[in-house]
């Protein structure tokens, strides 16, 4: 549902949170603040960001004319 702690780092590449609020508001990736200030990013917030590969072996979905 959100993302832990160390996945927030990860992503952001900072450790405090005023600074992972930063890089989160550069990146476009919408966030609540917790009481203490620290963001929470959803999960489904970042799905999706990121390119997936896709197998050119599967059979692609051909829609008629």
């Amino acid at each position: 549902m959100f993302l832990t702690s160390a996945e927030l780092e990860q992503l952001t590449g900072r450790v405090r949170p005023a600074a992972q609020a930063r890089a989160l508001m550069q990146m476009g990736i919408p966030f609540l603040r917790r009481p203490n200030g620290a963001p929470v990013v959803t999960r489904a917030a970042v799905e999706g960001l990121l390119p997936v590969r896709i197998d050119p072996a599967e059979p692609r979905l051909r829609l008629p004319a």
